[in-house]
């Protein structure tokens, strides 16, 4: 089982609501549309935010479509697995605010938030450069799983964490600019 899946099942537990309810709330939902950014080629990117867990452990979703047309008649689905060329949550509600798109060198697009790169696609190659479905969970396994989020030097160490694995090596792929793997 997924660990988003499992987190979710055992917090709904603990809060004594019933799984197949929250399930059954957020299939029924749709995504939200933040933003879309219109590609060097025409393509569309549409930035779709859920809330599976309530406000606290959003995930995004990233969809390509060919056209403005294709954007505006294809219906998006919830969840993971969908077809997105990115998916990414974050656990806990750090680093989730200002999510954002935008396209860089006329070639890559980026999504942002709290200010910091969080993934990477290649518009010209159409492959995804960066991207973590977890950086929260990235992040504590090099932090120590044994230890607890309460530990003061969590936040520093997160922070730092995705400075160092995801916002500097965006930006040096974005500077250097290599050409596409044949």
């Amino acid at each position: 089982m997924p660990k988003i899946l499992l987190g979710i099942l055992i917090g709904v537990a603990a809060c004594g609501l019933s799984a197949a309810a929250i399930f059954a709330w957020s299939a029924t939902r749709a995504p939200d549309l933040l933003v879309t950014v219109e590609g060097p080629n025409g393509e569309w990117f549409a930035l779709f935010a859920e809330y599976p867990a309530g406000d606290y452990d959003p995930s995004w979703h990233i969809y390509r479509f060919p056209s403005e047309a294709a954007f505006l008649s294809t219906p998006v689905k919830s969840g993971f697995g969908n077809g997105a060329i990115i998916e990414t949550y974050e656990e806990g509600g750090d680093h989730d605010g200002d999510a954002s798109l935008e396209i860089l060198s006329d070639r890559y697009l980026v999504f942002s938030k709290a200010g910091m790169f969080h993934a990477l696609y290649d518009t010209r190659c159409e492959q995804s450069l960066f991207s973590d479905s977890s950086p929260w969970n990235s992040a504590r396994s090099a932090f120590g799983d044994d230890r607890r989020v309460d530990d003061p030097e969590w936040p520093r160490f997160y922070l730092q964490w995705k400075l160092a694995n995801l916002h500097e090596p965006i930006r040096m792929a974005i500077a250097t600019a290599k050409p596409c793997a044949a």
